[in-house]
């Protein structure tokens, strides 16, 4: 350890440990002047509070603001440290009590009925008709077929007339729909016949189980051809519905 007055360096290092460790923290100031003893150390302090009283007010109040300010600190990562341990279990308990898409539809579907599920349940019925509820229920992804039939008793018990009007909108699709069917198979059977009767002036005999009808591809043709069967002739001889025969028929048609 030196001796003798102390140096710029030493003075510094004195006044940093103060600040540091606080007035009186001999030992610990002692450990940031390498060059002073403990006694040294206090003999220093004692002539610089009494020549320096300033610089002791100042180092004083150096180490209050420092150690408010490591306290506060301190205080405030602490703080932060709970705030992370708390949301971290706020989101276990969220994991553990969230529900399955699953679960959250069956809860949502125990409830009151929707508009949305309402309409379904409403065009299910003019499609399907009244009382055919696994087909009603297929409109109705959020319903099954037991709640759409529980529905379906209250819906007429609180709603008077309303079934009614279900049954009428569900006859007039059904004919609406049947309707465009017979006029397609009226306009087929049409041709079918003109076909039958231009072969028959031809002399060819359309077979019994075979079903004509307009020409519009070569696969067509061919399976027309392969169901025709073979008539003989009043003379004896056996003739055969061609392609040219059908395509004549066409053209006659055309």
């Amino acid at each position: 350890p030196g001796a003798g007055p102390w140096t710029f360096t030493e003075q510094e290092q004195f006044k940093d440990a103060c600040i540091l460790y606080g007035w009186g923290n001999w030992t610990n100031i002692e450990s940031c002047i390498p060059t002073r003893t403990n006694a040294q150390v206090k003999s220093h302090a004692q002539k610089f509070q009494k020549h320096h009283p300033e610089e002791k007010q100042r180092t004083d109040m150096e180490h209050t603001w420092r150690s408010e300010l490591i306290k506060r600190r301190a205080l405030a990562e602490k703080a932060i440290v709970q705030k992370k341990k708390k949301l971290a279990a706020t989101r276990r308990r969220q994991t553990k009590n969230e529900k399955s898409p699953a679960q959250r539809n069956d809860a949502a579907s125990r409830g009151l009925w929707s508009y949305t599920e309402q309409k379904q349940f409403e065009d299910g019925c003019m499609i399907h008709g009244w009382g055919t509820w696994r087909d009603i229920a297929s409109h109705i992804p959020t319903r099954n077929r037991s709640q759409v039939k529980s529905h379906a008793q209250k819906f007429e018990t609180h709603h008077a007339g309303e079934r009614e009007r279900l049954e009428s909108e569900h006859k007039r699709h059904y004919q609406h729909v049947g309707g465009e069917a017979s006029i397609e198979k009226t306009s087929v059977d049409a041709e079918n016949t003109k076909v039958h009767h231009i072969l028959l002036s031809m002399g060819k005999t359309p077979g019994k189980k075979s079903k004509l009808h307009s020409i519009s591809t070569p696969e067509t043709t061919e399976k027309t051809i392969e169901s025709t069967s073979h008539v003989p002739s009043p003379q004896g001889s056996t003739h055969k519905t061609t392609v040219d025969d059908l395509g004549a028929a066409e053209a006659i048609l055309a």
